[in-house]
C-alpha cells in the first residue's frame, strides 16, 4: 500500500479540504500512506484531547458530535476497519491529495459531501446548536435561534416559529418525489403492470393470484432475458444481475414489484429506492463471488451461527427469539441479513421437516422466558396457509408467549398473498390483552 510520492500540481478539490486544510496538509506532506496513517491518527488524537481539556470553545452538541466524528474518522482510516471493507479510504484520500488519482477516479459529489460534513464536525463546525436545519434555513434567509440563551415564552414562541419554518423545508424536500398515492404514479404503475400481463400473455385475474405471481419470478437466465424486454436496464445493472445468475447469488423479482420500477428511465429520478432493494450493485455482487466457499459464515454479521440453540431458532435476548420455519423468499433483498443461507427465490425444499419445526417448537414451549416469538426466514408468509396455521395453533396454546409476529415483505413484493382468508385465520388468534 505504500508509495513514494512525486511532484504534481494541488488537485485536490478545495470544498472537500476548505474545513480542514491540516488534513490535507498532512496527506501531502507523507512520503507514503502509512505514514499518513501515522500522522493523522496523531493529530485527531491531539485535537480529541483538546476537546476534553476545555481548550476548544464549543457548544456541548458540537462537542459531543465532535469527539463521535473523531471516533468514526479514526475508525475510517483504521487498518482493520481496511480490512473487513476490502477498500483503502485513507489511500484514496491520499492519492486525491497527491494527485495520483486516474482521470476517470475522481471523487463523486457524495464522497466529497460526506468528507466535508465529516471534517467540519470534527472541528466543530456541524452548526447543530443552531436546531436541526439550522444551518439550511439560515442559509436562506430565516434567522438562526441560540434556544441556550433564551427560556420562559418566549423560548416556546422562538422555537414554535422556528419549527414552522422546519416544516416548510421539510414538506419542501418531501414534495420533490412522487409518493405512492401520486395520481400520475398509479397510472403510469397500472400500465406498467398491464405491460407485464400481456407479456406473458396472462390477466388482471391470473396478475391477482398470488401463486400466478410466484410461477413468473424473474430469476435465472430467463428472467434476465425477460426483464430485458419488459423495462429499461443500464450496462451495470445487466452486468449485475448477469453475475448473480451464472455465481448463484440470490437474485429474483416478482412480476408485482416490478411494476413499480420507471419503465421510461434508468435514471432512477422515480425509483431509486425501488431498484436499489432488488438490483445488487456490482460490488455486492463481486464481494459474493470472493466468499462464495465461506458465504455462510463470512456474511453471518448476526452472529446467528453462535446464537442458535438448537436448529430454526435464533435467540440473543431474554424474552425474544425467532424461529425460521422457510427458508427462502419470492424476492431476493440486497440488504437482507440473511443472505448466507438463502441461495434464490422460492427454492425448493426451504420449508423445514416436520421433524426439526416440531423440536423447534417444543424448545419454545420449554422456555416460558420467551415472550415475543419472531416468525421469520425467509419470508413465512409465503408457507401454506395449512402450514401457518399449524404454527399458529401450535404458538397460541403457549401461555407465556404473547407476542406472535411475522416477519414478512409481502405487502412490498407481493400484497395479493394476504388473502381474505389467511387475514381471518391470524385474526382469529389476537386476544386483546392476552396476546397480540
Amino acid at each position: 500500500m505504500t508509495e513514494v510520492k512525486g511532484d504534481s500540481e494541488e488537485p485536490a478539490p478545495d470544498e472537500l479540504w476548505e474545513y480542514d486544510r491540516q488534513v490535507y496538509c498532512i496527506l501531502r506532506e507523507s512520503q507514503d500512506v502509512e505514514e499518513g496513517r501515522t500522522a493523522l491518527f496523531n493529530y485527531l488524537k491531539d485535537l480529541e484531547w483538546k476537546y476534553r481539556c476545555g481548550e476548544v470553545d464549543a457548544h456541548k452538541l458540537e462537542y459531543a458530535t465532535a469527539i463521535e466524528a473523531l471516533r468514526v474518522f479514526s475508525n475510517l482510516i483504521s487498518p482493520r476497519n481496511e480490512e473487513i471493507a476490502g477498500f483503502s479510504t485513507l489511500e484514496y484520500l491520499w492519492r486525491l491529495a497527491n494527485g495520483r488519482l486516474g482521470p476517470d477516479d475522481g471523487p463523486s459529489p457524495g464522497f466529497i459531501e460526506e468528507f466535508k460534513h465529516l471534517l467540519k464536525a470534527i472541528n466543530g463546525q456541524a452548526r447543530l446548536a443552531d436546531g436541526w436545519l439550522g444551518p439550511v434555513l439560515a442559509d436562506e434567509g430565516v434567522e438562526p435561534v441560540d434556544f441556550a440563551a433564551i427560556a420562559g415564552r418566549a423560548a416556546g414562541v422562538a422555537r414554535s416559529d422556528f419549527l414552522d419554518h422546519v416544516n416548510e423545508k421539510v414538506t419542501e424536500w418531501l414534495n420533490r418525489h412522487p409518493t405512492g398515492l401520486d395520481p400520475d404514479l398509479i397510472a403510469k404503475r397500472e400500465r406498467n403492470r398491464q405491460r407485464i400481463i400481456d407479456f406473458f400473455d396472462a390477466t388482471l385475474e391470473h396478475w391477482y393470484n398470488h401463486r400466478w405471481q410466484l410461477k413468473y419470478i424473474f430469476k435465472g437466465k430467463e428472467g434476465l432475458e425477460r426483464l430485458q424486454q419488459l423495462v429499461p436496464l443500464t450496462d451495470e445493472e445487466v452486468e449485475a444481475i448477469r453475475l448473480c445468475v451464472e455465481y448463484d447469488i440470490p437474485f429474483g423479482i416478482t412480476p408485482y414489484y416490478l411494476s413499480l420500477f420507471d419503465f421510461d428511465s434508468t435514471e432512477r429520478k422515480e425509483d431509486a429506492q425501488v431498484r436499489s432493494q432488488v438490483i445488487p450493485p456490482l460490488h455486492y455482487v463481486e464481494r459474493m463471488m470472493e466468499h462464495r466457499d465461506d458465504r455462510e459464515y463470512y456474511f453471518d454479521f448476526m452472529g446467528e451461527h453462535d446464537t442458535s440453540p438448537i436448529d430454526l431458532v435464533t435467540r440473543r435476548y431474554a424474552t425474544v427469539a425467532i424461529i425460521k420455519p422457510f427458508d427462502t423468499c419470492p424476492q431476493i433483498c440486497v440488504y437482507c441479513q440473511r443472505n448466507w443461507e438463502i441461495t434464490g427465490p422460492m427454492m425448493p425444499k426451504a420449508m423445514a421437516s416436520a421433524e426439526r419445526l416440531d423440536a423447534a417448537l417444543d424448545w419454545f414451549a420449554a422456555h416460558p422466558a420467551i415472550r415475543d416469538i419472531l416468525i421469520t426466514g425467509g419470508d413465512p408468509l409465503f408457507m401454506s396457509d395449512r402450514m401457518i396455521r399449524r404454527m399458529m395453533e401450535r404458538l397460541s396454546r403457549m401461555e407465556h408467549i404473547i407476542n406472535i409476529r411475522w416477519a414478512t415483505r409481502a405487502p412490498v413484493t407481493m400484497p395479493m398473498r394476504i388473502t381474505d382468508e389467511l387475514a381471518e385465520m391470524l385474526g382469529k388468534y389476537i386476544e386483546p390483552g392476552r396476546r397480540n
